[in-house]
């Protein structure tokens, strides 16, 4: 599938709202959409023929979310919503990338090559520096501790590059384990971003999204240990219910960051205590993502409203995280992600999870 480069114009009515209402942030979220979706074109019209030549399915997988990622970009730019927009193009870029990195790298981390390992930790370097003026603005100090440890990451990935280029040969592993930094500095980046905007311009609804997901995970985790009878995971998944409790009461009181940084955390100890908690049956994991997957395609083509495109847009967000999760071996945090993108796809149909 060819995704063609095309320059998108911003909606008559943005453009309408930008010079009547006080509100320049909207006409820049606009501008910023219109550059992640062209970028994003052109990084599938590079990515497309190389992957789908590799006969990596994995790859392959991921260039088809990239794609989809992109057409829900497209449809939430058309609809006005700009800032969902150009994060559902970031997104469909940076996994169009982890499928030529893997493609480039070939099996066993084979043929990496210095000059490709060079463009990957310079496309990161931009992304860093995009990220670190928002970053600064919002005042956020999470978004800035999570920025600064992917700016450690790139520092470690670039000097690998140079040791593995300084004499004869390239070494193969260093040039590997400096993309898999850099990759993780980009998702570093990215995440820092969001924190940033959703600091300086915190949306309620999505807000209230957020503390449903970490109430589903923690139900899930609860429901885990009594089966396992493990006092000890118990007692830690306490804690994160006491501390969403907290998130809910921060909410309530309009105090949306400190509501945010609650709930990630208790959503955070709910992923320590289920990285221990053993395997997953894999049907039932397969079970589960196939179930998302079969959602979320019904409500793409549902006709949705403004509202659930957004919700659409964010379960194809928490379907990739399942198959990568999956991918990377960990299959609790892929369960409770595909669980989370099958519920966002019914709520967006209008459905009852």
């Amino acid at each position: 599938m060819k995704t063609p480069n095309l320059r998108l114009p911003i909606p008559l009515a943005l453009l309408l709202a930008a010079a009547l209402l006080p509100r320049p942030a909207l006409a820049q979220s606009c501008l910023e959409a219109q550059r992640e979706i062209t970028a994003a074109d052109r990084t599938l019209q590079v990515v497309s023929p190389v992957v789908q030549g590799s006969g990596d399915a994995t790859a392959a997988d991921q260039l088809a979310r990239a794609q989809l990622l992109e057409g829900q970009a497209k449809a939430a730019f058309t609809e006005g919503r700009c800032p969902l927009a150009a994060r559902l193009a970031g997104r469909a870029r940076e996994l169009a990338d982890k499928a030529l990195v893997r493609v480039r790298r070939g099996a066993g981390d084979r043929n990496v090559r210095p000059d490709f390992a060079r463009r990957e930790l310079e496309r990161t370097d931009e992304i860093l520096a995009r990220a670190a003026p928002r970053v600064k603005e919002s005042g956020s100090d999470r978004a800035q501790i999570v920025l600064d440890g992917a700016a450690e990451s790139q520092t470690r990935a670039w000097a690998l590059v140079r040791d593995a280029t300084a004499a004869g040969a390239p070494d193969q592993a260093r040039l590997a384990t400096a993309l898999e930094l850099t990759m993780k500095a980009r998702d570093g980046a990215r995440q820092a971003f969001d924190l940033a905007t959703q600091n300086s311009g915190m949306n309620p609804d999505r807000l209230a999204e957020e503390l449903r997901l970490t109430d589903g995970q923690i139900a899930t985790a609860v429901e885990w240990s009594r089966a396992a009878g493990s006092s000890g995971s118990a007692a830690r998944l306490e804690v994160a219910r006491s501390m969403e409790e907290r998130a809910r009461r921060r909410f309530e009181q309009r105090d949306y960051p400190e509501a945010l940084g609650l709930t990630q955390r208790a959503r955070q100890l709910v992923r320590d205590v289920l990285s221990g908690a053993g395997q997953v049956d894999p049907a039932e994991l397969d079970r589960a993502i196939q179930a998302a997957r079969s959602a979320l395609d019904r409500a793409r083509s549902a006709g949705l409203p403004a509202d659930g495109l957004r919700l659409l847009g964010q379960g194809e967000l928490r379907y990739s995280r399942a198959v990568e999760q999956r991918d990377a071996g960990h299959p609790w945090v892929a369960l409770l992600s595909a669980r989370a993108a099958r519920d966002l796809a019914l709520r967006a149909m209008g459905g009852t999870p």
